[in-house]
């Protein structure tokens, strides 16, 4: 187990490009325990794309299934990587219960290297589908990133991800849940 009182999840929050996915991934091989991808759980329910559902069923549907699958994933008793999605911790009670009942990491990175790492992938990516330009682009980031800061430093820590390769994050990551064993 890990993270405070034995809880047992380790939660990855960060914004889109911050690297949750593959480096949860990863990390869940190296642990030896099951991961999850929020978004690809929400895919999953409802058969069709985060961009799909939030074009026919709204931001607002989305977010509330998004709530309604981590409780479901919370629930399960065995240690889970679970890479939230960018905007899961935006609802103070998904961030509460991230918080409650695992380690919740923030991987940091800025909104230019969050740029280059997402910009060819803005069809897929129902905020920024809009954007035809990277200067466009970086300021919305920049501005939406600011946006969602003040949940995402409430994580229990925060790990720079930026100019780094997986191993090295992932090094970081097991690092602290090393020391959260103790």
């Amino acid at each position: 187990m890990i993270g405070k009182s034995g809880n047992k999840h380790l939660f990855l929050t960060g914004y889109m490009g911050s690297g949750k996915s593959s480096v949860g991934l990863l990390l869940s091989k190296q642990l030896s325990k099951h991961f999850i991808d929020l978004d690809a759980r929400i895919e999953e329910s409802e058969k069709m794309s985060v961009a799909k559902i939030f074009k026919e069923k709204g931001e607002k549907y989305f977010r509330n299934k998004e709530s309604c699958i981590l409780r479901e994933i919370i629930r399960n008793p065995n240690l889970t990587v679970i890479a939230l999605g960018g905007g899961t911790i935006s609802d103070s009670s998904n961030l509460k219960a991230s918080l409650d009942n695992g380690l919740l990491i923030y991987l940091e990175a800025s909104a230019s290297t969050i740029v280059k790492r997402i910009k060819k992938e803005t069809v897929e990516r129902p905020l920024l589908a809009q954007f035809k330009t990277d200067t466009d682009l970086l300021n919305f980031i920049e501005t939406h990133l600011n946006s969602r800061l003040v949940n995402y430093r409430k994580a229990d820590f925060t790990i720079d991800t930026n100019e780094k390769k997986r191993d090295q994050i992932i090094a970081e990551i097991s690092a602290i849940i090393n020391l959260n064993k103790s």
